[in-house]
């Protein structure tokens, strides 16, 4: 069977479809642990505390001595973010999704507390007489409860 000009060539059948480029790459027996990484709810909180300690330092450097309230939303919204790409990166594919996010909140919370009572720490320093709740609510006013559904919304989004 020769081919005349004009004929076509017979069709060819691929090895594979080029669908397959699309699909997630096999791991080889040599790397099979390469492939998915490693997580556990540990390291995800382990992962997750650092980032929770600079924002917390940042938000007090910023509500203590510079007293600097408008910024302190944006602050929450960067610790909850920060926050949840640590849990989910902390957690990998091992831990559920339902489960980074517990952890993403629940560190959350915990710069959110941490944070408030440092700013009121640091103006009972500077020699203030009012109770917690009281000073939040005079000095900070709707800015507090704003920070928090701002960072646990970012931690949500983040650690899914």
């Amino acid at each position: 069977m020769t081919q005349q000009p004009g004929d076509r060539p017979p069709p060819t059948q691929l090895e594979r479809p080029p669908s397959d480029r699309y699909a997630p790459a096999a791991p080889d027996a040599e790397g099979a642990g390469a492939a998915t990484p490693d997580g556990s709810v540990a390291r995800a909180v382990a992962l997750s505390l650092p980032g929770a300690l600079i924002a917390a330092i940042v938000y007090i450097v910023l509500a203590g001595p510079f007293s600097f309230t408008a910024g302190l939303v944006v602050v929450g919204i960067f610790a909850g973010r920060i926050i949840g790409l640590s849990a989910r990166f902390g957690g990998g594919v091992r831990v559920p999704s339902d489960t980074r996010v517990v952890v993403a909140l629940l560190v959350t919370l915990a710069w959110f507390v941490v944070t408030q009572v440092g700013a009121w720490l640091f103006a009972q320093n500077e020699g203030g007489t009012l109770p917690l709740v009281n000073y939040l609510l005079e000095v900070y006013g709707p800015v507090v409860p704003l920070t928090l559904i701002a960072a646990v919304l970012a931690a949500w989004w983040s650690a899914r």
